[in-house]
């Protein structure tokens, strides 16, 4: 299998996003929703090797080394919620060496804390001569969109009937729904457009009056 070549599709089960659906509209739940619903569609192989599966999974055989570490929630939401190309700077039996990752991905941990949600792995080479347990870093990095509006995820609404997001603004005493398209989100704020402006005041769903347009 060569890099890039097509093995399959991400989607979300229906009874995920049954359960999240009938969470009702709260941020917490609809941004978890948009999270899953952004990871959608063909997936590739980010490195030549060889496909096998089993036991419900599947993955790719491949020369290297991983160059590991934790994520904290936030960060494996970030992760999860955007693109991010990364390097590895490795000790090597000929000194420092700064490579680019062959793979990326997260592994979920069994047991979640505050502190470590999950581990990120970043796949080196066979090129790259190093060992277990030898000093390492990995930075990752993804582009910034420019000129957007974020809003806190916690003001963003999903609405079952329309399978669409929203927000609700305050307006002059009295409270409107507004709706959004949704993007990436760092895990506290997510880029937001519609008929919004800067500066406006946003009301949590859960919080606003049941007779918001």
């Amino acid at each position: 299998m060569s890099a890039g070549q097509a093995v399959g599709a991400m989607v979300v089960r229906p009874a995920v996003r049954a359960a999240l659906e009938g969470a009702g509209t709260t941020g917490a739940s609809a941004s978890t929703l948009a999270s899953l619903q952004a990871q959608e569609g063909p997936v590739v192989a980010p490195v030549a090797g060889s496909f096998a599966s089993g036991d419900s999974e599947a993955w790719i055989d491949a020369p290297g080394m991983d160059v590991t570490a934790p994520l904290t929630p936030i960060q494996y939401l970030r992760f999860l919620s955007m693109r991010f190309e990364a390097t590895a700077a490795v000790e090597t039996l000929t000194g420092p060496r700064t490579v680019g990752c062959r793979a990326l991905w997260s592994v979920p941990v069994e047991e979640a804390t505050p502190e470590v949600a999950a581990t990120l792995h970043c796949r080196v080479g066979p090129d790259v001569q190093t060992a277990p347990a030898m000093r390492s870093t990995v930075t990752i990095t993804a582009d910034s969109p420019p000129d957007v509006l974020v809003a806190p995820n916690l003001s963003i609404g999903y609405d079952a009937g329309t399978d669409g997001y929203f927000v609700v603004v305050e307006d002059g005493g009295s409270t409107r729904k507004v709706a959004v398209e949704v993007g990436v989100t760092d895990g506290v704020s997510r880029v937001v457009s519609g008929d919004l402006r800067a500066g406006q005041v946003l009301v949590p769903p859960d919080d606003a009056p049941s007779s918001a347009p």
